[in-house]
């Protein structure tokens, strides 16, 4: 039962995050301007305090609207606190399809979640199959709007919105660099930050997410803010160290985690 258990979480995790390569780019193409003329489409709406909601008539979002609706409340809340900010100038609008197929009609994209900064736009699968939703979208967002387009690409981009759900299919993410370090599955961090889509997500993402939340966590919001905005050429000027060496000083903490129970395919 647990093998059977453990190969379905895999799987789910293939499809979750097999798409998300794409999610902070800016698609001018998929404004949500440009995507409700889409007469394929009907979409009834609704709002909370920072977002608004597009769906189908009787679609799952629909039907778990009100849930949908404390959630991304919650989410876009953690998504502002983490970067220390009180306020967002701007409603997020939040558009959720049924399936990968309706997204990749919608979008062109046939992925579970993108996020369009520049339209303060998020896209979800949301379905009877796969329902997402969470805070890495928002932090797509919001962090770009508030902080200015993130100058190490997609290695910090996408760590940060990994490390704002503070987990991997529910591992944590440290635990998890454990399990992949013992595994020789841990990418040298040269390698994830100029071959990151080279490899799979199941590796890069919770990677990325993992040394973050080191950086994050240890030095502070502030130098990490500076690392976004002015990008890793600047780690030696920030930090005062080198990105080795503090890959190095990732590493040490991550070799004295207890990985007992963890159960992860890759």
């Amino acid at each position: 039962m647990d093998k059977i258990k453990s190969l379905v979480l895999f799987l789910l995790m293939s499809i979750v995050y097999s798409g998300c390569m794409h999610d902070i780019f800016d698609y001018s193409s998929i404004s949500p301007q440009k995507v409700f003329k889409n007469k394929s489409f009907v979409w009834e709406s609704d709002s909370s305090i920072h977002v608004k909601y597009y769906f189908a008539p009787n679609s799952t979002a629909a039907k778990n609207i009100d849930s949908i609706k404390i959630q991304s409340e919650k989410y876009f809340g953690r998504a502002l606190s983490l970067i220390h900010e009180d306020n967002y100038p701007s409603r997020i609008s939040q558009i959720f399809v049924e399936s990968r197929l309706k997204m990749k009609g919608l979008t062109m994209f046939e992925d579970n979640g993108l996020a369009n900064w520049k339209y303060n736009a998020i896209y979800y699968v949301y379905g009877d199959s796969l329902k997402i939703n969470g805070v890495h979208e928002f932090n797509h967002v919001i962090t770009n709007n508030l902080w200015g387009e993130n100058k190490s690409y997609l290695w910090l981009s996408e760590g940060f919105a990994v490390y704002a759900d503070d987990s991997w299919g529910k591992h944590d993410l440290h635990l998890l660099c454990k399990f992949l370090l013992d595994k020789n599955k841990l990418l040298p961090l040269h390698e994830l930050r100029t071959n990151f889509n080279n490899y799979s997500s199941l590796l890069t993402y919770p990677e990325a997410g993992s040394f973050v939340k080191y950086l994050y966590e240890i030095y502070g919001y502030q130098k990490f803010k500076e690392l976004w905005q002015k990008g890793e050429d600047k780690t030696q000027d920030i930090y005062g160290k080198s990105l080795e060496d503090l890959e190095n000083e990732w590493l040490a903490v991550i070799k004295t985690k207890d990985i007992r129970g963890i159960k992860y395919k890759f």
